[in-house]
């Protein structure tokens, strides 16, 4: 199992949000959620919606940053 499930909100078929809700990972399953988009209506919708993901994140986003939110999801400190 991931300890951490980066995915975006809009994707073909299934979007992030939609999928999360299907796959019943919240807050408190193993895995820790990080969700990313470039769509600000999708930004807003994803804050909004009490979704229990350890993260929403607009994009783009520079690796180093992404890093530090992987780290602090793993619980560890960022470097």
């Amino acid at each position: 199992r991931p300890a951490v499930v980066i995915m975006d909100i809009r994707m073909p078929r299934m979007g992030g949000i939609e999928a999360v809700h299907a796959s019943g990972m919240t807050a408190g399953a193993d895995a820790k959620i990080i969700l990313v988009t470039g769509d600000p209506s999708s930004l807003f919708r994803a804050n909004t919606s009490n979704l229990g993901v350890f993260a929403v994140i607009e994009k783009p986003i520079p690796l180093r940053s992404l890093s530090r939110f992987v780290l602090k999801a793993l619980g560890r400190d960022p470097i």
